[in-house]
């Protein structure tokens, strides 16, 4: 399995000079599909966006991207189902480890969008 990333959709911090949101919006979408297109639409299995970026500063994408580069969900006819949901495991050696720590560094941080 090979991961192919796009630009992020951070408008701040990406836009060109005088390149207006929607104008933004619809570069990254046209890069995205140009990339489709230049590694054959055959070979793309998915395409997954974080809806908010958590981690790097709670930045959601300017208004009319995901209208842009989402093709299918909900468009299908039906709504299939979906559920924002993730998890992680530890073993307890590995927790062992990070209770004894954080006594002397402070809290464990973590970069997960919805964790609390």
């Amino acid at each position: 399995m090979l991961l192919i990333f796009i630009e992020c959709p951070h408008y701040w911090r990406y836009h060109l000079p005088g390149e207006t949101k929607e104008d933004f919006s619809t570069r990254l979408a046209n890069n995205l599909e140009n990339l489709i297109l230049k590694e054959g639409p055959e070979t793309i299995a998915v395409f997954i966006a974080e809806p908010v970026m958590g981690a790097g500063g709670v930045i959601p994408p300017p208004a009319t991207y995901f209208e842009k580069v989402i093709s299918a969900f909900g468009r299908l006819g039906t709504m299939f189902g979906y559920i924002p949901i993730g998890a992680v495991m530890v073993s307890p050696q590995v927790t062992e480890v990070v209770y004894s720590r954080s006594n002397k560094l402070g809290n464990f941080s973590r970069g997960f969008t919805y964790t609390t």
